[in-house]
């Protein structure tokens, strides 16, 4: 009689990628509810299970054998086949409401989300959509804790190794001005400057343009968001550099000065998920529809 050598489970796979992906027992127990000792326990009875140890212990550290970066791989593979499975089944036969859960930085404009919404709105109207504004690492932290499905903000300069960057594009700048100021952008040098705050990603990009190129510009008032600024600017109490888009619900309503600035300032964002999430029908979907609605360039690789 042939004995079937155990397998693994889906749970000790799952805390393992865990600990190898956040570099700590401590971490992962903390973002899968567990003690330590828990942890250490599945990590231990998988190793047991798979004959080999698959991590490195050090009372600060914690890191991958050659066993354990090899296996990594096949967790991760397992684990996002499964909750792919999985979601596709709950949305084929569970006759679940779709959903899609969106989280937005403070400094994606309104005037962007029909770019965002339009085309899957209409071709999948009994999809529930959910839209938060977060700061950008709150939003990191929801993608992590599987609270989202989707994140869109500024990219930074590196992107966080646990996410997987979908898609991004460009977004440009104009100077604006209140009515009476002219069009010129130096115009706005010793006047009242309403700026992002300094310490999101896009604030310190625009912080960084005004010092190199805009030292007499002081800035007198910061905030979190384009479309507070504009209403502010269109009220006379100050010039802003703001994104193109951000403007066209305002170009009827508001008689703001717009300009292309003399030396040209553009952000990209970026439209993230998690690594080790696969995407279930409706996040696909929703993905491919805001590259068509961004006439995109690129291609959607979950892979």
């Amino acid at each position: 009689m042939n004995i079937q050598e155990p397998l693994p489970d889906l749970h000790s796979i799952h805390v393992f990628q865990t600990v190898a992906e956040s570099g700590s027992f401590t971490r992962a127990g903390t973002q899968l509810g567990l003690t330590q000792s828990a942890v250490t326990r599945q990590v231990q009875n998988l190793e047991q299970i798979i004959g080999a140890p698959l991590l490195h212990r050090t009372t600060r550290s914690v890191r991958l054998t050659e066993a354990g970066s090899s296996f990594l791989l096949t967790a991760s593979h397992i684990l996002r086949e499964f909750e792919q499975g999985m979601n596709q089944f709950r949305e084929t036969h569970l006759d679940q409401a779709l959903r899609v859960r969106l989280a937005l930085s403070h400094s994606i404009a309104h005037s962007h989300l029909p770019g965002l919404l339009v085309h899957f709105r209409r071709n999948n109207p009994n999809t529930r959509i959910q839209i938060t504004y977060e700061s950008s690492s709150n939003i990191t932290k929801q993608l992590l804790e599987h609270e989202i499905d989707l994140a869109i903000f500024t990219q930074p300069e590196k992107t966080p190794s646990r996410l997987r960057l979908l898609h991004s594009f460009k977004d440009d700048f104009v100077v604006i001005t209140p009515p009476e100021n002219t069009k010129d952008d130096n115009q706005a040098a010793g006047k009242s400057w309403l700026a992002l705050d300094h310490n999101s990603t896009t604030g310190a990009l625009i912080k960084q343009w005004i010092t190199d190129l805009q030292p007499d510009i002081t800035t007198t008032t910061e905030l979190n968001n384009f479309d507070l600024i504009i209403n502010l600017v269109a009220l006379g109490l100050g010039s802003s550099v703001v994104p193109r888009r951000a403007l066209r619900p305002y170009n009827r309503r508001f008689q703001i000065i717009s300009s292309e600035p003399k030396t040209p300032l553009h952000r990209m964002i970026g439209v993230y998920s998690l690594k080790s999430k696969a995407p279930g029908k409706s996040v696909d979907q929703f993905v491919k529809s805001i590259l068509f609605g961004w006439k995109s360039h690129s291609s959607c690789n979950f892979s």
